[in-house]
């Protein structure tokens, strides 16, 4: 079971930390909305991407707490289902993150 938490904690850790470090490289506008080809459709703050690790960590800190309360079998269930939220998440800024410097570097 810790085994579960500590991965949720260090998920949201290096998402939080990624963000802000990519966000010290961005430029102030930034590509946030893309349609299915692709292509931009949208133009923002950089700091837009903040909400993707606020998610993750606003939903994994209610999940952890639900978790902690529940018993047996449904603890398990729920361990898995918050490092798998905190996985997804992760992975979607990781793209949104690329799609950014190759839409940014005109690749």
């Amino acid at each position: 079971m810790k085994k579960g938490y500590i991965t949720t904690l260090v998920l949201m850790l290096v998402s939080v930390i990624a963000t802000i470090v990519f966000l010290s490289i961005l430029p102030e506008t930034v590509p946030l909305r893309f349609d299915l080809q692709g292509s931009i459709t949208h133009f923002g703050s950089k700091f837009g991407y903040l909400l993707v690790p606020l998610f993750q960590v606003l939903l994994g800190s209610i999940l952890l707490i639900v978790a902690k309360n529940a018993r047996g079998h449904e603890k398990k269930w729920l361990i898995g289902a918050i490092v798998t939220v905190s996985l997804i998440t992760a992975a979607l800024l990781a793209i949104l993150l690329r799609i950014t410097f190759l839409e940014l570097l005109g690749i």
